[in-house]
């Protein structure tokens, strides 16, 4: 595996913020927005962390991981600047199941969904972005 630094999460983060994610963007673009979210929370971990070498067998489980709930939980994210928990999503394909057996994906398969080209419920991806977003948002007080 190849480590990145802090240094690398926070370049990551800033030349993403040049370019704005909508709302009512595309698949590519919320591929953008989970990665510029992802490199700025792992910066934050860093920092807080104090990783300048070689970061701990600890550490790298959250460095590795894209499950970004978990990462804002290490960090103590206040809830109260994302506005709720990382989201689950459920896929359009899979609407012909029945309603109770209907299950939700982990959100830290957003990305996953977008890069391949399948389809999110459309309030479930509205409030995947609007949680990205707002995550992006936090990073950006914080760095």
């Amino acid at each position: 595996m190849i480590l990145a630094t802090k240094q690398n999460y926070t370049d990551s983060f800033q030349r993403t913020l040049a370019q704005p994610v909508p709302e009512n963007g595309r698949p590519v673009t919320f591929m953008v927005l989970f990665y510029r979210a992802e490199c700025g929370l792992k910066a934050l971990f860093s920092d807080q962390e104090k990783i300048r070498a070689k970061p701990t067998d600890e550490q790298m489980k959250t460095l590795k991981t894209h499950n970004l709930g978990n990462i804002v939980s290490v960090l103590k994210v206040p809830a109260s600047a994302l506005g709720s928990r990382f989201p689950d999503f459920r896929l359009v394909r899979e609407r012909t199941v029945p309603p109770h057996a209907w299950k939700g994906h982990a959100g830290e398969n957003a990305h996953t969904v977008w890069r391949y080209g399948m389809e999110m419920e459309s309030d479930d991806e509205r409030k995947m972005v609007e949680w990205l977003n707002r995550a992006v948002h936090y990073v950006n007080q914080q760095l």
